[in-house]
């Protein structure tokens, strides 16, 4: 029997006894949960360590459901959902994992380096100060500090964190590569290259830190001796795969694909240095556009081991890489059996997308976001349908979206980068390409979006020297060459824009913005003929690159020669079918030939092979409109109602339809009220609304609707037309007057301009 001593002054010795027997026995199983947490944790340990991660996550998730305060437990999770690349997950666990231990500082600094990542930078110096309170000589936080202000462009201010840092930790390599990329971006060449260097004389056992020197000097254009630092980490690191690996892809930039296959090939043959080489080269096949290469090799992987669901998944991606819609979609059925698999799920919307099944991919995206909401990935594709849609507003809402939920989610700040540019934003473009090189500063693409920015700052200068900085990151980018290109002809300098659009169309054959930016400068010098036969000489070589037709048709078209241009949107189409813009603009060349049957022809033939594209719907309906074809017009639009209930455009201009046509005006209001109720600020929806009450004689509540559109958009001739004929109705014969003369003004045709010169005679004009 064992005895236990205690004193309780404040009670008799019996309700003592009592109360501490009730605390021990509350205190014993908290122990013994405790106690299981941490064996889970244990065996979760090892699992991570012999790279089992599913069995690893398990054995975590058993601790937390043990013991949902045993700190250790979360804090593991984080560091293998980092391992998986789940950075929004890593940072709920390491929360809690803060919350329940502050003192689990390498937590604080986990969590503060995934805020960093996330632009959420005031947090992140939050957890380095949090840390720093505990401990006033923790290097990680002074690197941490530094990362912050270098992500909010202090360089000098980071410069001194890190060098503090340094001061502690002298052998922390990370350091020094914050460091390096600080004074890089500070233009401090020669002592960035110091940093870098420094990074792997302290840790010459992290293949990374050849890596990352390697890419600097890729970056200042000194491919010889990136090469001569990844030989030398192969030799100090022979069992390394990410070292071959990154040289094979130095040898491709440089066009030494030869020495680049044979290196590939050993990495594959010496499966005792390189256990896992076959799936690491079946990646880079993969990453470097050669998704047939790659197939071949996942396959291998899942025929050897079919539960090898990684290998699984990239046999999917390269069927999506290579445009094999069906065999994608079969493939994902038979691998995911219970359609449980998010990531299965995502590769089918993708699948879906691809064969412009637009609604049956916008379905599976929003099951997932029902089931997997914090997948930022998921609002990422919702955002690519929406874009085939032409539905900016909401591809940037989802984009938008993706990024809430994992802030710093790199797609989706290329993506926004690129739809700023697409509405000329400039600064916006920038803003979002600063964040992308701020975390990755070797991902080219940010560096061709930051230079398009200056572009339409008219800064050529910082345009040309980021265009230049994005073609030495990844000599094998088009895009870097073509818009180096771009710079040079806007300079004048011709004979350097030639020889840069060359070189894109040298290392990407079909890259047809390369073919139309050349034949553009050879017009400008006067060589129309010559362009002429440059781009059907590019066709010859490339006569399956659907994309040279499409070049070919613009360069036509620029010379108002239409029957080229109708020629080369046919060829387009022969060579692939699924081009949906080629439709439509063989529409577009019939409507500047005075062609609406051949329009018609044009949108009937998209809407069959296409019967999901709404925007196909709308173009139709409006050339049924102008043609005469009232009720063909009015089924259209309903038709399209049908792809998408929620149109505001189509329950726009069905109104409109109705109202100028003599339509069901009750029906009109219905259909406009209800395209206000989805797109209440758009000026083009409140036009209708305004223009329905007008012809139900409600005129002064038609002028308080489109006077404020009309005040917004007062160079839209159709606009001011109706704002004028509801003054005249409402009286108010002045200001009557001042709208349709500007609406004439501003080119307004056909019956509404008959309408407009003779509502201007009864204001006595």
């Amino acid at each position: 029997m064992i005895r236990f001593r205690w004193s309780v002054s404040s009670l008799g010795h019996d309700a003592g006894f009592v109360f501490l027997l009730a605390v021990l026995l509350a205190v014993l199983p908290a122990c013994r949960s405790t106690a299981r947490a941490r064996a889970q944790v244990e065996k979760g340990n090892q699992y991570f360590a012999q790279k089992q991660f599913a069995a690893a996550e398990s054995e975590y998730h058993q601790a937390i459901q043990i013991n949902p305060d045993f700190a250790d437990a979360y804090y593991r999770l984080g560091l293998l959902q980092i391992q998986q690349e789940h950075p929004t997950a890593a940072s709920q666990s390491f929360a809690h994992a803060v919350d329940l231990d502050p003192k689990n500082l390498d937590a604080r600094l986990h969590l503060g380096d995934l805020q960093v990542a996330s632009t959420q930078y005031a947090e992140a110096h939050q957890q380095a100060e949090a840390v720093l309170k505990q401990d006033g000589t923790n290097a990680g936080a002074h690197r941490l500090l530094g990362q912050v202000a270098l992500h909010e462009m202090q360089y000098i201010a980071a410069e001194n964190e890190l060098k503090q840092a340094i001061d502690l930790d002298s052998r922390d390599p990370q350091t020094y590569e914050v460091l390096g990329l600080t004074q890089l971006l500070d233009a401090e060449y020669g002592a960035a290259e110091k940093s870098f260097q420094t990074a792997v004389d302290v840790k010459p056992d992290d293949p990374e830190t050849y890596i990352n020197l390697a890419n600097f000097y890729k970056g200042q254009n000194a491919p010889d001796r990136a090469e001569h630092v990844l030989q030398q980490g192969i030799a100090k690191l022979p069992a390394a795969v990410e070292l071959p690996v990154a040289l094979a892809g130095l040898y491709v930039e440089r066009n030494r694909t030869p020495e680049a296959k044979h290196l590939l090939d050993g990495v594959e043959a010496d499966a005792n240095s390189y256990p896992d080489g076959r799936r690491a080269v079946a990646n880079f096949y993969l990453d470097n556009g050669d998704a047939a290469s790659a197939l071949d090799r996942f396959r291998d992987l899942v025929i050897k081991n079919e539960n090898d669901q990684a290998a699984a998944k990239k046999v999917a991606e390269c069927y999506l890489q290579l445009g094999r819609w069906q065999d994608a979609t079969q493939w994902i059925d038979q691998h995911n059996k219970n359609s449980k698999d998010a990531d299965f799920n995502l590769l089918r919307a993708r699948s879906d997308l691809g064969a412009f099944r637009l609604r049956e991919a916008a379905a599976e995206l929003q099951s997932l976001i029902k089931d997997s909401p914090d997948l930022p990935a998921v609002y990422f594709y919702m955002a690519q349908v929406d874009s085939a849609q032409e539905q900016a507003a909401q591809a940037q809402q989802a984009l938008t979206e993706a990024l809430r939920l994992q802030p710093g989610y790199l797609p989706a700040l290329l993506d926004l980068g690129n739809l700023s540019l697409q509405q000329n934003n400039a600064n916006a473009a920038l803003a979002y390409a600063s964040q992308v090189i701020a975390t990755s500063f070797w991902v080219a693409d940010a560096h061709v979006i930051a230079g398009s920015s200056y572009l339409l700052q008219g800064d050529l200068n910082q345009a040309q020297r980021a265009f230049e900085l994005a073609a030495g990151l990844n000599p094998r980018s088009p895009a870097a060459q073509e818009h180096l290109g771009r710079v040079l002809g806007m300079r004048g300098n011709y004979a350097d824009a030639e020889k840069a659009y060359e070189a894109a169309l040298a290392i990407a054959p079909d890259y047809a913005p390369a073919l139309s930016g050349l034949a553009g400068i050879l017009e400008k010098e006067g060589k129309t003929k010559q362009a002429n036969v440059r781009i059907d000489r590019q066709i010859a070589a490339q006569p399956r690159a659907f994309q040279l037709y499409v070049a070919k048709a613009e360069f036509c078209i620029a010379q108002k020669d239409w029957t080229c241009a109708e020629h080369s949107y046919q060829q387009t189409l022969a060579v692939n079918s699924y081009y949906v813009n080629g439709y439509l603009a063989l529409a577009h060349i019939y409507a500047a030939t005075n062609r609406p049957q051949g329009m018609i022809q044009a949108y009937e033939a998209a809407r069959t092979k296409f019967p999901e594209y709404l925007p196909t719907y709308l173009l139709l309906a409006q050339v049924y409109e102008y043609v005469g074809n009232v009720d063909r017009a009015r089924q259209t639009y309903q038709d399209a109602l049908k792809v998408d209930p929620n149109s505001y455009q189509s329950m726009s201009n069905l109104a409109l339809l109705d109202a100028d046509h003599g339509g069901s005006l009750s029906d009109a209001l219905e259909f406009a009220q209800r395209a206000k109720a989805e797109e209440p600020d758009d000026a083009g929806v409140n036009d209708t609304l305004g223009w329905v009450y007008y012809k139900q004689g409600l005129y002064r509540t038609a002028v308080q609707i489109l006077e404020p559109v009309v005040a917004r958009n007062p160079q839209v001739a159709k606009f001011q037309f109706h704002l004028g004929m509801a003054y005249l109705a409402a009286g108010q014969p002045t200001q009557a007057h001042t709208s349709l003369q500007t609406a004439l003004q501003s080119g307004l045709s056909g019956e509404d301009a008959r309408s407009a010169q003779e509502a201007l005679q009864k204001t006595g004009s």
